[in-house]
């Protein structure tokens, strides 16, 4: 936390604004799925221009950074199993915020993913039914890879990523729009299909396939991304790659 003097109000009284959040830091690596047979699998997160959001209430300046959910889906597009949701919004375990514990704050976070989740017959996310300690961890401090698995079976399959970021704002999705609330952009969502026994290829970019939609209500995937701006360079690449077990 870092206090800083405001020499305008010197002579009347101090001001202390706080910075609080985690600091920006590349390199972590998390790990799920690590108890379960399957094929080994890692996706490597490069933090992009707009990762990190200082965004200012009151005194205080909260570093926002955004929430992720990986998963896989068959080739029809049917959800299969999920690789990595963040704890905040898996688990509900938001930094600042208690949340009614049977109820999921912020259900237009990540809805293409949740939405796909509970349809497959999973309580939506709440502090009493959170996803699986197996698939949920920290939010990362920047730059990441995950290393995971794949569960058994699996060989030709989609992998996708939704992210979010709270207040991030733009022109069209502004604080006064009632369906994005501090939403400000929905959620972006890549994809690309693997196949693992095509063993001449080791690495797979992951691509913009659409938008989740505003609030929450559908796992319907949006495919008009060109008013997002910003939410579009929270990761310069995401990167999937077959490790060898």
């Amino acid at each position: 936390m870092k206090l800083w003097l405001s020499s305008a109000v010197a002579g009347i009284g101090l001001l202390c604004a706080c910075t609080v959040g985690t600091p920006l830091k590349d390199g972590g690596i998390i790990t799920t799925n690590a108890g379960i047979k399957g094929t080994p699998l890692v996706l490597k997160f490069e933090r992009g221009p707009e990762w990190l959001l200082n965004k200012k209430m009151g005194p205080t300046t909260i570093r926002i950074t955004p929430q992720i959910a990986v998963w896989i889906e068959d080739t029809s597009g049917k959800y299969q199993s999920t690789l990595y949701v963040t704890q905040s919004f898996g688990a509900q375990k938001w930094k600042f915020l208690k949340p009614n514990p049977d109820t999921c704050f912020r259900p237009m976070c990540m809805p293409y993913w949740m939405n796909k989740y509970v349809s497959a017959g999973n309580p939506a996310p709440t502090r009493n039914h959170p996803v699986p300690d197996a698939v949920t961890a920290a939010t990362p401090a920047g730059s990441f890879t995950l290393t995971t698995m794949v569960p058994e079976g699996l060989s030709v399959f989609t992998i996708c990523v939704e992210y979010n970021r709270s207040f991030d704002k733009n022109e069209t999705y502004t604080e006064r729009r009632k369906e994005s609330r501090f939403n400000g952009q929905p959620s972006a969502v890549f994809a690309r299909r693997v196949d693992l026994k095509d063993t001449a290829r080791a690495f797979d970019t992951l691509k913009l396939i659409g938008r989740g939609g505003e609030n929450g209500s559908d796992a319907a995937l949006y495919r008009d991304t060109e008013k997002l701006t910003t939410a579009l360079a929270v990761f310069s690449s995401i990167v999937v790659q077959r490790k060898k077990g």
